[in-house]
């Protein structure tokens, strides 16, 4: 297979990381404890090396098997070694651009998957006060092109696989909160559909960027599907992935990437 890419880099929020399916899968098992937690169960770890006993129709549809040659650093649970997953709990489009300012110059043919925006526009409808944009799509969305210019400009060889937001009220925007209760954020229902329409606009917009629809594909898997099983959030905090919605995050981003090793191939 053609050598495609050199490294790879995760950016972005909790729609990526390990913490949330790490609770998720071990609150299925009677006795756990915190120290074992599986911190690979998360999207970016899962797509760089599948998860074989929690996901075995995956096996060998990961980046390591793809890309042999690729380079990822992973994040230790303390975070005391330096990592290429560079997501983060809570991540708004001001932190990753803070992310990316800070990343090294570098000519490495480089894989970057990205998940933000939702943050922003939460705290625009929950605590409006929080919130620095007039409009918070067009804000948003601005400081989205600024993070794909600025890893542009560090990392010449980049392609960036860019993920829409999910919503998981199912369009209801009626948001079950921790421990009881519900948020209405009927605000963010025009300002979720134009901020993922701004992603998938900026997709087409150069050949470095490639889509993984995350919003489309979550449809009916939210609040509105009475069958746990069917639901990809976390039951505690329903704006999280559970274990299955993490995979779910990751098999958009392999479909990316198989679509660009395909293209690279039909070119080489």
């Amino acid at each position: 297979m053609t050598r495609t890419f050199e490294r790879y880099i995760a950016l972005g929020d909790s729609m990526s990381i390990d913490y949330y399916p790490a609770l998720d899968f071990a609150g299925k098992r009677d006795g756990y404890r915190p120290c074992d937690l599986r911190f690979d169960l998360g999207a970016a770890s899962l797509f760089f090396h599948n998860a074989d006993d929690v996901h075995p129709e995956f096996r060998g549809r990961d980046l390591s098997s793809l890309v042999p040659s690729i380079r990822f650093r992973k994040a230790d649970p303390l975070g005391m070694a330096d990592t290429d997953n560079l997501t983060a709990d809570g991540a708004t489009t001001d932190c990753v651009l803070d992310t990316v300012a800070q990343l090294e110059r570098c000519a490495d043919r480089m894989l970057v998957t990205l998940t933000i925006g939702g943050n922003d526009l939460l705290a625009a409808a929950q605590i409006r006060g929080m919130s620095r944009d007039g409009d918070p799509v067009r804000g948003t969305a601005a400081r989205l092109e600024q993070i794909l210019d600025g890893l542009f400009a560090r990392c010449p060889n980049v392609e960036v696989i860019v993920g829409t937001v999910y919503d998981p009220t199912d369009g209801t925007f009626m948001l079950p909160l921790i421990g009881g209760g519900i948020a209405d954020v009927r605000p963010m229902a025009a300002w979720l559909g134009g901020y993922n329409e701004a992603v998938r606009q900026l997709v087409t917009s150069d050949a470095r960027l490639h889509l993984a629809d995350i919003h489309e594909h979550f449809k009916g898997h939210g609040t509105s599907t009475r069958r746990k099983a069917d639901r990809w959030y976390w039951s505690q905090s329903i704006i999280e992935p559970n274990v299955r919605g993490a995979s779910e995050v990751r098999r958009l981003w392999l479909e990316s990437l198989e679509g660009i090793i395909g293209k690279k191939e039909g070119h080489a």
